[in-house]
């Protein structure tokens, strides 16, 4: 199972297909309530487009998901009332687009569990 981000540019390199599952969304916690995404408005976001780009993802390889899940191929995105970011299961569950973009700490922290989890 690829891991992270590297592994994947490895093995694309030497031509071996990678078979992700893209339809799931893991809900870790039934009563956390995952906010709707609006991904013509998501993709308007710089911060989300910079995002994407230092992943090396292009906006025709995500995936929306059930509306509220966005599926990037190496992990899939949730939004939630939360206060912070966390990523489990290969699932990260952050606060808003607008909330992540408002506060640098938050910025912070979610550079912070990418980097750990996926590089």
């Amino acid at each position: 199972m690829i891991t992270n981000a590297k592994q994947l540019t490895y093995l694309n390199a030497m031509g071996i297909d990678v078979w992700q599952q893209k339809d799931q969304c893991l809900t870790n916690e039934p009563s956390q309530n995952y906010l709707t995404i609006d991904f013509a408005q998501l993709c308007q976001q710089p911060f989300f487009t910079d995002l994407l780009k230092s992943l090396t993802i292009t906006l025709d390889e995500v995936t929306i998901n059930n509306n509220n899940c966005i599926n990037l191929g190496l992990f899939n995105w949730q939004f939630s009332d939360t206060k912070q970011s966390q990523y489990q299961n290969n699932t990260l569950i952050t606060p808003s687009m607008e909330v992540l973009t408002q506060q640098p700490k938050l910025k912070r922290e979610l550079w912070q569990l990418l980097s750990n989890a996926l590089i």
